[in-house]
């Protein structure tokens, strides 16, 4: 349970209770549910938010379901949503295979669909949607190839500026993209993934490539770094084409277990801005943590975010009875 007192924008005073509750269980070995439930008091209003998931799992096949419900009034003044009134259901299906007809170098195949709805909690009307389809090959090496086509339903009430100066029309969006991710060996001490989509984009279209990379000289410095493009064509009320860039290094240092310190830095070309986040945290005690954390946003070029700055200093101290 929290509880935070405020003020609203007129200077009136407000109070904000929020409450959570959550729960695990095994339905026996290949069967398992979890659970939460959540409530938000503002001011008498109370909203109510909840999760749940059950699966079905064994060595060669997986299936299950994911859902959350968010009421109008769940607005909680800690933590995150990420919107409001909404219904989100997600199926998902996912079949391993191991054919003897697969090369040597090759462990399993493993397809399958999955879907994700958001819908009105109170009229079940269609939000947003997708429906996917994605195929995974394992390598011996530690490799993998997933290929996999998605359809896309997007329905906005009003409109939605996903891009500065970019606006797209409320109404009915559905289209359809095509994608391939590649990975080398995760576990190795260098690792890169490459990502690439093309298809329709809402009015408009997308083509997407993202490249990653991770080096761990040794097991206390791990160095990674990201890279985003994205061409965009004939998007929005006004049939933008456009490029965005998107590229971001990491470095995390560790002392020990318990001691370690990570910096990440982002420059957007879409935004012209850049943001730096500094961690560093230490478990002095079992389960009790010091966290110190620095964030600077500010304009590159003719960007014109306004500077932001701010330094976070939390200590969580457990002991027990």
């Amino acid at each position: 349970m929290a509880l935070r007192d405020g003020q609203t924008a007129d200077g009136q005073g407000t109070q904000n209770v929020v409450t959570a509750f959550d729960a695990f269980t095994r339905l026996g070995e290949q069967n398992q549910l979890a659970g939460m439930f959540s409530t938000s008091t503002v001011d008498g209003r109370t909203g109510i938010a909840a999760t749940y998931g059950l699966s079905h799992a064994t060595p060669d096949f997986a299936a299950g379901v994911t859902g959350a419900l968010v009421t109008r009034d769940y607005q909680p003044q800690t933590g995150f949503v990420s919107r409001p009134n909404v219904l989100m259901t997600g199926p998902f299906v996912s079949c391993t295979a191991q054919p003897r007809w697969l090369p040597k170098s090759v462990v399993w195949l493993r397809h399958g669909p999955t879907a994700i709805a958001y819908q009105d909690p109170t009229t079940f009307v269609l939000q947003e949607g997708q429906v996917a389809f994605s195929g995974e090959l394992l390598f011996r090496n530690g490799a993998s190839i997933a290929p996999s086509v998605e359809h896309n339903y997007q329905r906005p009430l009003a409109p939605v500026v996903l891009f500065p100066n970019v606006r797209i029309a409320p109404g009915m969006h559905n289209y359809s993209r095509v994608g391939l991710v590649l990975r080398s060996d995760q576990s190795a001490r260098f690792a890169a993934t490459g990502i690439v989509s093309a298809g329709d984009f809402f009015d408009g279209s997308l083509e997407r490539v993202e490249l990653s990379s991770r080096w761990s000289p040794s097991p206390y410095v791990v160095l990674r770094g990201a890279y985003e493009v994205n061409w965009l064509r004939s998007l929005g009320t006004r049939d933008s084409s456009f490029v965005t860039h998107l590229a971001g290094p990491e470095l995390r240092v560790f002392l020990n277990p318990r001691v370690q310190w990570s910096a990440f830095f982002q420059y957007n070309t879409a935004v012209e801005r850049g943001t730096l986040n500094a961690r560093f945290s230490w478990e002095f005690s079992p389960l009790s943590f010091l966290y110190v954390v620095y964030n600077d946003r500010q304009a590159v070029l003719n960007g014109t975010t306004p500077m932001a700055r701010s330094l976070i200093v939390k200590l969580s101290w457990l002991r027990q009875m």
